[in-house]
């Protein structure tokens, strides 16, 4: 994993999947080929195009999203199933492939906290951070801390893509501020103190 780089895309920018293209798609071709005669989904695809131009959407967000523009409850919960069969909305391929694009940069505790806010449930989170091991945690963690010394000068840039920093001693003033930022990045703590032990001895 060394020289991997840490730089990501803005959420916004995330999960442009084949599915999103394919619903882009139906612009071109007409709605009714995939909607059929289906007026409510039709008027859902247009109600939406522009919200699905940024990145995948999960089922939660699309939920409140019709509601906003006017859709009743059992007109969406109608739509959500035909989406999710149709391929459009797909909650456990949006949770792995956010986990997969943004592990690198934050841990699994905000990760789980992102998807949570983005109306994902509980056990689709649960699956999708466990596919992440712990030696994979320690790792990325690993990598990062690296990144931390050897920039330590410039404020501890988190986005250096520069992974080039050795094992060396560090005081305690370091450690602590290394720990402090990984915290709040999410990182678990007792895997920090094990990458930081490793570093110090």
């Amino acid at each position: 994993m060394r020289g991997r780089s840490t730089d990501l895309k803005k959420p916004e920018e995330l999960l442009s999947t084949p599915s999103v293209k394919s619903f882009y798609r139906v612009g071109a071709l007409k709605e009714k080929n995939l909607f059929g005669e289906d007026d409510i989904e039709a008027r859902a695809y247009k109600a939406l195009a522009r919200f699905f131009s940024y990145r995948v959407r999960t089922s939660r967000e699309v939920f409140d999203r019709l509601k906003k523009k006017g859709f009743s409850e059992e007109e969406i919960k109608r739509i959500l199933t035909s989406w999710k069969k149709k391929g459009i909305l797909d909650d456990e391929g949006f949770a792995r492939r956010w986990v997969a694009e943004r592990k690198y940069k934050y841990g699994p505790f905000r990760l789980r906290a992102e998807l949570a806010s983005l109306g994902i449930p509980d056990n689709v989170i649960d699956s999708a951070i466990s596919e992440i091991s712990r030696e994979e945690w320690i790792e990325i963690v690993r990598e990062l801390v690296d990144s931390l010394i050897s920039n330590a000068a410039s404020g501890f840039n988190l986005d250096s893509t520069d992974t080039s920093g050795s094992s060396t001693k560090i005081t305690k003033a370091v450690r602590h501020r290394i720990l402090t930022k990984l915290l709040t990045r999410g990182f678990p703590k007792d895997i920090i103190l094990e990458v930081l032990r490793d570093v110090a001895s």
